[in-house]
């Protein structure tokens, strides 16, 4: 019920299971170990997932949202270095859906290695991305086109409070290959068990 609580048992149940096959000794009732349990790489991991906060490093987070699409992001903020500053703005303003509010992010060593943006709900009021333009005159020519038919349109996949929806996810290239993905996805659907999750 509290396996956050638990998290050490399930590290130290990695060395003692690691002990026993080394050994050639035998898994006592395995069909009811801890590694059966369908979150179990989650919580056996050092990886931490959780909600944005305003002490992370926004420009490290923005650089993976940036990553998710070799299309929509340049075309909207240009190039990877003005993306990012663009993109870290819209971490504090509401009803978009770059909020940190609607961002997930696995962290190991106080270190921001993955993030999800994970959409649970419709904005009561929608952003108007031409609002960002009016402030922010050296956006590329192409960023009201791609705000119109893109950003505009994530909230689209939510019909009502049984939907959720991951328009994009993304691990830092050198901490690839070690499972975050997997349990930044499973995290999200360990946390929205009832609802029917959308993957772009």
């Amino acid at each position: 019920v509290f396996p956050e609580y638990y998290r050490g048992c399930y590290k130290l149940y990695e060395v003692w299971k690691k002990y026993r096959l080394e050994r050639g000794k035998e898994i006592i009732n395995a069909e009811f170990s801890l590694d059966k349990w369908e979150y179990y790489r989650e919580f056996a991991s050092d990886i931490v997932i959780r909600n944005m906060l305003p002490t992370d490093d926004k420009k490290a987070v923005a650089e993976l949202i940036y990553k998710t699409d070799p299309y929509i992001y340049p075309t909207a903020f240009g190039r990877e270095r003005n993306a990012k500053i663009h993109l870290s703005r819209f971490f504090d303003i509401e009803n978009n859906p770059f909020n940190k509010n609607n961002i997930r992010v696995a962290v190991q060593d106080n270190e921001v290695v993955g993030i999800a943006v994970v959409l649970q709900a419709k904005p009561a009021e929608r952003y108007q991305f031409e609002d960002y333009a009016s402030i922010h005159s050296n956006l590329p020519k192409n960023y009201l086109h791609t705000a119109e038919i893109y950003f505009n349109s994530l909230y689209e996949y939510i019909e009502d409070a049984h939907d959720t929806y991951i328009p994009c996810i993304c691990v830092k290239a050198k901490n690839r290959g070690k499972h975050i993905g997997e349990i930044l996805l499973m995290n999200t659907i360990r946390n929205n068990s009832d609802k029917n999750i959308h993957l772009h």
